[in-house]
């Protein structure tokens, strides 16, 4: 009996450690999602207990689509969001929020940077489809502080900008 208390005991403490260290189990699933602006569509992926969890895509009623990954039903990591006016973003989510990426209009400019409430905000790159771009700050999707214009023809133009209007 002595002998057998230890392995007991041993045995109790590996089943917990287990029962802790063990995630949930993922299944794959098909749904109707409602995302954060109450856009609906339908979710094909990954989830956890019915909630989109790892790899999805979902094909919005709007004609929009979103690629990529899930956590605790956001986006949440790389994902592809494609528009149905043939506007894109590819890039980092957080908790359902756009972070870090490229978006590219439908006629080819595009804004590569951080973001902050799905608006671009802080050092990022603006190029037209013109070749010309703008490389600074940005807030609350404002080009705000200091940057600079690189021309297609060769220019180079120091700004200071406040709310999109640039000196």
């Amino acid at each position: 009996m002595k002998r057998s208390l230890p392995l007991v005991l041993l045995s109790l403490l590996v089943s917990l450690v287990m029962a802790e260290g063990n995630p949930q189990q993922s299944t794959f699933c098909r749904m109707t999602y409602t995302d954060a602006k109450a856009l609906k569509g339908a979710f094909v992926g990954t989830c956890i207990d019915s909630i989109p969890n790892g790899q999805g895509k979902i094909s919005y009623s709007n004609g929009d689509q979103f690629n990529g990954v899930f956590k605790h039903g956001r986006r949440d990591g790389k994902g592809l969001h494609s528009l149905s006016n043939g506007d894109r973003y590819e890039g980092v989510y957080k908790e359902g929020h756009k972070v870090q990426g490229k978006f590219t209009w439908a006629n080819g400019d595009t804004y590569l940077g951080p973001y902050s409430n799905d608006l671009p905000h802080g050092h990022g790159i603006y190029t037209g489809r013109s070749g010309d771009r703008y490389v600074g700050e940005y807030k609350a999707g404002k080009r705000h502080g200091e940057g600079v214009y690189y021309f297609a023809d060769g220019r180079v133009k120091r700004v200071l900008c406040k709310l999109d209007k640039c000196r």
